[in-house]
């Protein structure tokens, strides 16, 4: 991601330069109104700045134009540029598409770009951190020339969409990061963002930075619980779809499904299953996190369709497999299904649950 340049080779003097930067901060490149009358003729026959109409139009055309109200002065592409010095502009332009600056750029630049706003170093939790990899900020967008993102907290965004819903949540820390909770009992509501393989989650992370999207590990201290994936990047879209979900989820009363039954038979079998979207998901290690059960060599199991919500009375049976850590299937290792026809749930479940057990021992 690059952008266009360019540079004279005469600097702001620190008073010019802080009104610039003003002026960076405000909507269009306003420069203060406040600015020295001596300073604004200097900027201007650097081309730093610009003469433009009340109503946003350059000014020269407009006064040939019959134009004869009020003026203002705003940065040019020119004087944005003039607030960097060679080593700075070539740091900036090195930005990729996630706006994270290039390895190579030298750790002098980079403390000097720091310092002055233009970047912020986080850690992969999104922790501003002084030794993290070093990011765009919004300002050196404005000061580039680049569209602008979304640096509100994701929790915070979260939080307020919980709120819009007359739900309470707050930030919580965990050993494996900052989460949203919801605590009420019975009902325990865990939200993050799955960092790495590393069992580190975040919540705080900058709207830019939330993806993957929220991760939801939802309980009512009995046999309902379940685990919830929202895709995509849109930290506010994500956000808002959750927090519906979760509203319906907590208005719905519990109904008994197949899984239920499943659920049943696997705790009988001292198996514990993580809820994915549309089936369970059983680690291979007995103590394993659920934030990271699909992250290894794990199982999966659902009906044909897949489903584990459907009616006991409309199962047809269950299928399970064992899959590698990006989900693929490797190994079938149990089919309850016939002809399509309904099975008995219970019974079905029991034969599941132990086939699961034994593959779980012998791994």
């Amino acid at each position: 991601m690059t952008a266009v340049t360019t540079q004279t080779g005469i600097e702001p003097t620190p008073y010019q330069r802080k009104k610039m930067l003003e002026a960076l901060y405000a909507p269009h490149h306003r420069l203060p109104g406040n600015t020295y009358g001596r300073s604004l003729d200097a900027m201007h026959a650097e081309r730093w700045i610009a003469v433009y109409t009340a109503d946003g139009r350059p000014a020269a055309g407009a006064v040939a134009a019959g134009h004869q109200g009020g003026a203002h002065f705003r940065l040019t592409k020119q004087g944005r540029m003039a607030l960097l010095t060679d080593a700075k502009r070539s740091a900036l332009e090195t930005v990729d598409e996630r706006g994270a600056l290039a390895s190579t750029v030298p750790r002098p630049t980079l403390t000097a770009l720091t310092n002055d706003g233009f970047v912020e170093r986080y850690d992969d939790q999104g922790r501003r951190d002084p030794h993290g990899w070093p990011y765009i900020t919004n300002l050196g967008r404005r000061l580039m020339g680049l569209p602008e993102v979304d640096e509100t907290p994701a929790a915070e965004v979260l939080v307020a969409e919980l709120a819009k819903r007359d739900i309470t949540a707050e930030v919580d820390d965990s050993p494996h990061g900052d989460q949203v909770v919801y605590r009420s009992d019975p009902v325990e509501a865990v939200f993050y963002r799955t960092v790495s393989k590393e069992s580190k989650d975040s919540a705080s992370q900058p709207g830019w930075m939330h993806n993957p999207g929220w991760y939801a590990s939802i309980s009512d201290g009995g046999d309902r619980k379940e685990i919830w994936v929202v895709d995509g990047d849109d930290v506010r879209a994500g956000s808002a779809a959750i927090a519906m979900a979760f509203v319906e989820w907590l208005t719905q009363p519990p109904t008994v499904t197949a899984g239920a039954f499943l659920a049943a038979a696997l705790a009988e079998e001292s198996v514990h299953p993580v809820r994915d979207l549309l089936s369970y998901a059983i680690a291979l290690t007995h103590g394993t996190p659920d934030g990271d059960v699909m992250n290894g060599p794990h199982i999966k199991v659902a009906d044909g369709t897949p489903d584990v919500d459907h009616a006991p009375g409309e199962h047809t049976g269950w299928v399970a497999w064992l899959c590698d850590g990006d989900g693929a299937p490797v190994e079938q290792i149990y089919d309850g299904t016939a002809d399509g026809s309904p099975v008995d749930c219970r019974a079905d479940s029991a034969a599941a649950a132990r086939a699961i057990a034994n593959r779980i021992t012998t791994a």
